[in-house]
């Protein structure tokens, strides 16, 4: 008899919990900082750069794929870096905001073997920042990337490295989208 009156207390607590998270989720809209991402973001992008790094200057392409994903609550992109000395990085990033502490985020993972937690913070109503601080080697490591909607699809950015607080790179160009 104790068993089934506790088994009837867990269902009941399994169920309303349920309920609970069910009712939360419902009530979850897109915060306005996503949705102003998202129609900046979607679409496919392709950018001539210029990378200076280790005292070279070399051009990049990249070309950026972002889809919506979650009802609106994130967004996906796929990457593909090219060098002009042959080097090919290619990422996956997945970008959504965190309620808890009103931020966006915005993960890496690379071929490289980087996997990277960024910031994206909005400067004003077309211009953004991604931001990290880490290691790289063990040392002090901090990335600043700026993207200013210069117009419709168009992107101007900037990315500033720096490690041990020195600029170990400097990458600027425009996207454009398709």
């Amino acid at each position: 008899m104790l068993q089934r009156k506790i088994s009837f207390y867990v269902i009941v607590l399994l169920l309303t919990l349920t309920a609970t998270n069910f009712i939360y989720a419902i009530n979850q809209t897109v915060p306005p900082e996503m949705q102003k991402l998202t129609s900046k973001l979607l679409g496919k992008w392709n950018a001539v750069l210029t990378l200076k790094m280790d005292g070279k200057e070399m051009s990049v392409k990249d070309v950026c794929n972002f889809t919506q994903v979650s009802d609106g609550q994130g967004i996906y992109m796929t990457e593909n870096f090219s060098m002009d000395n042959g080097t090919v990085i290619k990422g996956v990033n997945l970008i959504g905001y965190d309620a808890d502490k009103d931020v966006i985020h915005w993960y890496t993972v690379s071929s490289v073997g980087e996997t990277i937690d960024n910031i994206v913070k909005w400067t004003d109503d077309d211009s953004f920042t991604i931001t990290y601080n880490g290691t790289m080697n063990n040392k002090p490591y901090s990335s600043v990337f700026e993207c200013e909607f210069v117009k419709d699809g168009y992107c101007d950015v900037r990315q500033i490295a720096k490690v041990n607080n020195a600029v170990s790179q400097e990458m600027t160009g425009q996207f454009v989208r398709e």
